[in-house]
């Protein structure tokens, strides 16, 4: 060791350059556990202190401001320099400076992240992963992704704070961007089935969705808030923007299993009673079918009311025709008056009877309405087919008789009648 040039408690041993030299020892240079190095902000003497390190605790180094306990600060190279955690390889840590960016890499320099000043850029292949904790943001305060591999190009969507308990999805900027979901979206609690979930359409809710779990209904409502859809079990109402029902539809099985169109609140439009098998369209028309044997399609043009001229059509198969000849049942309404019948084979009609054909008419003149139609399916009859004037009006039902032509109907065979007339019905308002 070079000679000492001076000694003394303040300003300890040195040479004459003033510095402490420990080159020539051959061990290792051991402190006391309160004691410290440091150094003086002066050339000329160590009286006053402003920086050192110390041992703070087992493993853990101090660097301070000349007094213990009061810390300083750490000056590294920026680039090549830096901390390492653990070990300089690629499963150890390293945190160094980058200009104005602070990297946080692994220890061989790959997989950089970035803290700056605009916020934290996690590396291309990094997740960031929290344990237990929030990120917790201002109301300006948004998450962003931008397109591409690379980070820093702008970005195109993201999440931010719409308002007090709504989340908006956004453009990447200030404007909004889209939601898509998987197989379902689930609005509202789940664990309480009496909870409703709402869906918002439009920044002033112009449409409103909303589903109760305790009603099993989902209702629309418009911005002024009225109801304008419901579906419910069953049944499913369209209303105007006073609440007024313009449709409804129930579903089949239902107590009313109809489609009712109006165009004020008592005013029906148009309306499909499954029940009653019709149709009617306002105080106009009607169509009917009220089946049980016989299918009937009524057309009603009404004065007012439900009173009025009705067009109708009614029809009846005649399954495995047998014997010489087969009628209908109560076909044409009592007060009905008659225009004419068409007949078709829907099943070809058998021949073991000796039958050639058959005659269609009503009961007292045997070919009215044809003559000797043929056996086989599809053959069907026309008003062409017509032996005289077919119009007839009965206060009591009509119907139609078929007369087998060259022996009798064997049993085989199915003949569709259909008869077509005009009525007139009572008014009831």
């Amino acid at each position: 060791m070079t000679q000492p040039n001076a000694y003394g408690p303040a300003q300890g041993v040195v040479d004459e350059t003033g510095s402490l030299d420990l080159s020539d020892l051959d061990q290792d240079a051991c402190f006391r556990s309160d004691h410290m190095i440091a150094w003086s902000n002066s050339l000329a003497d160590c009286l006053t202190q402003d920086t050192h390190i110390k041992r703070s605790a087992a493993g853990i180094l101090e660097v301070g401001k000349g007094t213990a306990g009061v810390l300083g600060a750490i000056l590294v190279e920026a680039a090549s320099g830096g901390v390492y955690f653990g070990g300089t390889g690629a499963s150890n840590a390293r945190l160094r400076g980058s200009g104005a960016n602070l990297v946080l890499e692994k220890g061989d320099g790959s997989g950089e992240s970035f803290l700056t000043a605009a916020g934290l850029l996690v590396g291309l292949t990094q997740t960031l992963t929290l344990a237990g904790t929030t990120l917790d943001f201002n109301s300006s305060g948004a998450v962003k992704w931008s397109p591409g591999a690379s980070p820093g190009a702008s970005p195109d969507i993201g999440l931010a704070r719409e308002s007090a308990g709504i989340l908006k999805v956004t453009d990447g900027g200030a404007g909004h961007g889209t939601l898509r979901v998987g197989d379902s979206l689930i609005v509202g609690t789940v664990a309480d089935p009496g909870s409703p979930g709402d869906i918002n359409v439009g920044l002033s809710g112009s449409f409103r969705f909303t589903y109760d779990q305790s009603s099993g209904s989902i209702v629309m409502y418009d911005a002024a808030g009225i109801q304008r859809i419901n579906l419910s079990a069953g049944q499913l109402l369209v209303k105007d923007g006073s609440g007024i029902n313009r449709a409804q539809f129930s579903a089949a099985g239902g107590t009313q299993e109809q489609i009712i169109l109006t165009s004020a609140a008592s005013v029906e439009d148009m309306a499909f009673d499954g029940l009653a098998r019709r149709v009617v369209w306002g105080n106009e028309m009607q169509a009917r079918q009220p089946g049980v044997g016989i299918n009937e399609i009524d057309f009603n043009i009404h004065a007012r009311g439900t009173g009025g001229l009705g067009i109708a059509v009614a029809e009846e198969l005649l399954q495995n025709v047998s014997g010489a000849s087969v009628s209908t049942t109560n076909l044409v309404e009592a007060g009905g008056r008659l225009l004419g019948v068409l007949v078709r084979n829907e099943v070809a009609i058998g021949t073991t009877g000796g039958t050639t054909g058959y005659d269609v008419g009503d009961g007292t003149d045997q070919d009215l309405y044809a003559a000797n139609i043929g056996t086989g399916a599809g053959a069907a009859s026309s008003s062409g087919d017509f032996t005289a004037d077919p119009e007839s009006f009965s206060t009591s039902a009509q119907d139609v008789t078929i007369t087998a032509l060259g022996g009798n109907f064997d049993g085989t065979g199915d003949i569709r009648v259909v008869a077509f007339f005009i009525k007139f019905r009572p008014f009831t308002t």
